[in-house]
């Protein structure tokens, strides 16, 4: 580690409450705009779901139908419940999820914000609003323990002044772990530096090369040496997955998850047990596992240090909630993937040291391990991710290799779906489309109609993936005029989609107005969305689009740059120009009638193509 790359102690603390106060002040100007629109416009930006009606309540929360659910919310996000005019006179809720299955969204009351009982009424129509995350006290309470003078040895790894030493013992035996089990050796070379690492160790995973296996064997490992463990990421989803695949390898090591029982869906008959928090719960003899997002552990306690903190999803966590969950060990064991979808932040103008992932951020003081295999993705469709964004370095397993999607003979749309071309853009030259394009919908349904009915696809092995949300309800509304949608086919933006997989994706463009997109090139060109959606299928990527889409030309260079990975996609991958196939057209007659009218939804603008924003 050189000087050059070390960061002045006191100007990191400065810049990190500022970061916090920016984004906090950000954000609730963002808030008050966004309840300034009307519900359809905040339904058609994703920040509202409209026309809930309440269908049960048990065990302190409530369950209610929704027609349609589009919403951008996180799991554990603070909402408010109400008639969607007067927003923060609503009921103060937590948003627990949306199931697909039955088309209920789950909330519960906050109990820290309510100011009287939550009594929704049968019959009547409710909206959910965002009410603001609130995190400013939290992490800035989170940040006094980071800087606390019991905390050196986060200082100096944030600042660039801990090395990368490791216990040789630790990783020869780990190193023979990992041969043993099978695993690859970048795999095996991971997982020994997990385990040997006496400070910071950094592992990237791209897709569908196993990082949550190694970081669960890494965990297991730990445990059988007499290790306290402290598991954690932004989501509770992330931490969850963990913790699951920890229990799988190992079943008794005794593992908590930090957090309510509402905040502990999906770790029902795992033997994982629920504490609320840790500030009175009595660490069992030994080795233990726990789970928890940062904001679990942003109080100071020199009493309560474990062993390891293992970070999961790292290339989506901010640094100033990487750093609170790193106060709480000496040794850290950083896993994510800068390439893929980064954090989410709110301001503009924002301080370039902080405006990054905790991964990228610490990957100035060290390189991290590649995993370089992934088990999911053909060698065609490995080969597009390789060259474009890990320098070549990404290889398909022999296992995916020669992996192709199995079609039955015959069938309509055939050269689309030919699984010889498993990376294939189908041309719909249309003009002129923002965000939402019919067009591609007709084409997008006969896809899915040939490949349920004629190939038998299931239809959970088919996902959708569309940049804006308006193009997303066009999509759901056309699938389910013709009978096509069910709860297990995927039909979402690409956030949904990180870290899942699927036989075949199906990416619309969606967009042909060379202006719209040059001016929303940050968004639409961003080089981590088109990375996770190319790289969620397993045999068959389909990207149906415009030329139009891959001509636009943004201004600056950056996002110039990320364009051309678009053309390169273009060229690189083979072109069906679906305009010119009369004969597969033939099978969209009728199509293109049945959708030149937008979706009678209440939210759905007859000039929906018209942006507003990114949708």
């Amino acid at each position: 580690m050189t000087p050059d790359n070390r960061i002045d102690v006191g100007q990191l603390r400065q810049r990190l409450r500022a970061w916090v106060a920016h984004e906090s002040m950000s954000s609730r100007r963002a808030l008050e705009e966004t309840w300034a629109q009307s519900v359809a416009e905040r339904v058609d930006g994703g920040y509202c779901a409209a026309g809930l009606r309440l269908a049960s309540a048990r065990n302190g929360s409530f369950a209610f139908d929704c027609r349609e659910f589009a919403a951008k919310f996180r799991e554990g996000e603070p909402l408010y419940l109400g008639g969607g005019t007067d927003i923060d006179a609503g009921w103060p809720v937590t948003f627990l999820g949306y199931d697909v299955a039955t088309g209920r969204v789950r909330v519960a009351p906050d109990r820290f914000e309510s100011r009287e009982p939550m009594k929704p009424e049968p019959g009547e129509e409710y909206c959910l609003d965002r009410r603001g995350l609130g995190l400013e006290r939290l992490l800035l309470e989170g940040l006094d323990s980071v800087f606390h003078k019991e905390n050196a040895h986060t200082i100096e790894a944030l600042t660039g002044r801990l090395g990368l030493a490791l216990d040789d013992a630790r990783h020869a035996a780990a190193l023979a772990h990992g041969q043993q089990i099978g695993f690859t050796p970048a795999q095996s070379e991971a997982l020994a530096r997990a385990t040997a690492t006496e400070g910071l160790c950094l592992i990237q995973g791209p897709p569908g090369t196993g990082k949550t296996r190694v970081l669960a064997e890494a965990a297991v490992l730990l445990a059988r040496r007499g290790c306290r463990l402290f598991v954690t990421g932004l989501t509770h989803r992330a931490v969850h997955n963990v913790l699951l695949a920890v229990r799988a390898i190992e079943p008794r090591v005794p593992v908590f998850k930090v957090g309510s029982r509402n905040r502990a869906e999906g770790l029902e008959g795992s033997g994982i047990a629920t504490v609320r928090n840790l500030e009175h719960f009595a660490f069992p003899e030994g080795a233990s596992i726990v789970g928890g997002t940062p904001f679990a552990v942003r109080r100071f306690s020199a009493d309560r240090r474990f062993h390891f903190v293992l970070l999961d999803e790292a290339g989506q966590m901010p640094v100033v909630h990487g750093a609170i969950a790193m106060t709480q060990a000496r040794r850290w064991v950083v896993v994510g993937d800068p390439k893929q979808l980064r954090p989410v932040f709110e301001g503009e103008g924002r301080d370039p040291l902080l405006a990054r992932s905790l991964y990228s951020y610490l990957e100035d003081f060290g390189e991290g391990v590649l995993l370089d295999r992934t088990f999911r993705m053909n060698e065609t469709l490995a080969g597009f991710a390789s060259r474009e964004f890990y320098e070549d370095r990404l290889d398909s397993a022999d296992s995916a290799r020669e992996r192709e999607l199995a079609l039955v003979d015959g069938g309509p749309l055939r050269d689309i779906l030919d699984p010889k071309k498993p990376l294939v853009i189908a041309r719909v030259d249309h003009e002129g489309r923002r965000r939402r394009s019919p067009e591609e919908a007709e084409l997008i349904v006969e896809l899915v109609r040939t490949l349920r009915q004629h190939h038998a696809i299931p239809a959970s092995e088919i996902a959708i993936i569309a940049p804006f949300r308006s193009q997303v309800r066009l999509l759901r509304y056309e699938l389910e005029r013709q009978s096509l949608f069910t709860p297990d086919l995927v039909v979402d933006t690409v956030e949904r989609m990180q870290g899942q997989e699927r036989e075949v994706v199906i990416l619309s463009m969606s967009a042909s107005d060379r202006d719209y997109l040059e001016r929303q090139a940050h968004f639409y060109f961003d080089p981590g969305r088109l990375n996770v959606s190319l790289t969620r299928a397993r045999t068959k990527c389909i990207v149906v689009g415009s030329r139009h889409a891959f001509r636009a030309r943004p201004h600056d260079l950056e996002h110039l740059l990320a364009a051309a990975r678009f053309k390169r996609l273009c060229l690189t991958a083979p072109n069906v120009i679906v305009e010119d196939d009369r004969r597969d057209r033939a099978a969209l007659v009728g199509v293109t009638r049945r959708l030149s009218s937008p979706p009678p939804a209440a939210h759905v603008r007859p000039d929906e193509d018209v942006a507003s924003g990114q949708g």
